[in-house]
């Protein structure tokens, strides 16, 4: 008998990807991706740090999961050329919310001034100009709500003003390890 079970694929549990399970192993058929997010750091990590994928630093997205066929090296430049194109910015925490399909993943929704709107226009019209292929495009561009979930040892107070003042790489699959997250570029924001 085949089960569907459901994992989480990139750390934040709002995306799944069904795996088959027979007699309580993974189907071998089963392939993940190489796959990337861009973040902004809201706590102090470094390039090169490595987490278990259920153990998150606290962060918010700014581009959701997405697939590239180009080098990385493209996409670590990308990251250079947006530092002289936006500007640190901070906004508002406004209220909390759940999301996931069963609307149980705690997270605290920021404004969504001009400045964060922009900020993640100028990141998806760079990502576009490299052919990358999100995920779930549709949480991006008018589909996209700055948040913060919460993380088991930290999460935003509704009220905080959050400093958006780095941009990170976050490699989904290091190693080809699915359930490990690595930063492999960091850069702060003038």
């Amino acid at each position: 008998m085949i089960h569907d079970r459901r994992i989480p694929k990139d750390g934040l549990l709002h995306h799944y990807e069904a795996i088959s399970v027979r007699y309580g192993k993974i189907n071998s058929m089963q392939k993940f991706t190489q796959k990337y997010t861009i973040i902004c750091l809201l706590e102090d990590k470094e390039e090169g740090y490595e987490y278990p994928s259920n153990s998150w630093p606290l962060h918010t997205t700014l581009a959701d999961t997405f697939a590239i066929e180009k080098d990385i090296n493209e996409l670590k430049t990308l990251l250079d050329d947006l530092v002289t194109k936006v500007k640190r910015t901070s906004v508002e925490a406004t209220h909390n919310e759940y999301f996931g399909p069963n609307q149980d993943i705690k997270v605290t929704v920021l404004d969504k001034n001009n400045v964060i709107k922009d900020l993640h226009y100028e990141i998806m019209d760079s990502l576009e100009s490299l052919g990358v292929k999100f995920n779930d495009p549709q949480y991006t561009k008018d589909g996209f709500k700055p948040h913060a979930t919460a993380q088991e040892h930290s999460e935003v107070k509704v009220g905080e003003s959050i400093n958006i003042n780095n941009l990170a790489i976050v490699d989904m699959l290091p190693n080809q390890d699915a359930y490990q997250r690595k930063i492999l570029k960091k850069v702060n924001l003038n």
